[in-house]
């Protein structure tokens, strides 16, 4: 599964002593350095200030690119909210494998 701008991959891992591990892929489609490492900034800050860093998981977030320039501005936070939403509803509720 994938919302509109990314696809989320986790599995938890007990045997994580830390709190969970973000892997995160930003495809060179997406724009130039500036753009990807927004992008990666945004999706850091809004893993670190979830739920999920209470819960022992790897979880990959990759991001491909956008449709439209206009995209970035208004889907992206929003995008960003709705897929951590559904990755700590997930991963509190099953604890197996999940493709979000």
């Amino acid at each position: 599964g994938q919302s509109r701008l990314f696809k989320a991959f986790y599995k938890p891992n007990p045997d994580l002593v830390v709190s969970s591990r973000l892997a995160i892929s930003v495809s060179s489609k997406s724009g130039n350095a500036v753009m990807r490492n927004l992008v990666k900034r945004l999706i850091r800050e809004k893993f670190r200030t979830s739920k999920i860093m209470s819960k022992n998981i790897d979880c990959l977030i990759a991001f491909d690119k956008f449709k439209k320039v206009s995209d970035f501005s208004h889907e992206l936070s929003k995008d960003i909210d709705a897929l951590i939403s559904k990755l700590e509803h997930e991963a509190f509720g099953h604890p197996t494998h999940k493709t979000l």
